[in-house]
């Protein structure tokens, strides 16, 4: 039995179609909503005095705990779901080898 998943990519703003995953943080929070090309852009814009005014810091992500295991070490093997996941909001991923970890934390915080 053959079976087809359509993916939905809504705009969390108004319900419309949306375009791209923004990630943003703000007071030690990460965020990601999905917008239109329209609101992505102005988030940007809104968001564009405070970080020229700002520092840019590096990942923020979450980091294994010392003596922990290596992050994808437990768990099971979801690659093709983050492969599927990643290509229904347009984001370039390989058919192949190691998801990168900034998709593979987008697609868990998601």
């Amino acid at each position: 039995m053959a079976e087809r998943k359509i993916v939905e990519f809504v705009d969390d703003l108004d319900g419309g179609q949306a375009e791209e995953t923004v990630l943003f943080a703000i007071d030690s929070c990460d965020y990601e909503i999905d917008l239109s090309s329209g609101h992505a852009q102005d988030l940007r814009n809104a968001l564009r005095p405070y970080m020229s005014a700002g520092r840019r810091k590096g990942s923020h992500g979450p980091q294994p705990a010392v003596g922990g295991t290596h992050e994808g070490a437990a768990r099971t093997d979801d690659s093709q779901d983050i492969r599927e996941w990643a290509r229904a909001r347009g984001l370039e991923v390989s058919a192949r080898g190691r998801i990168p970890a900034y998709l593979r934390q987008a697609y868990e915080r998601r």
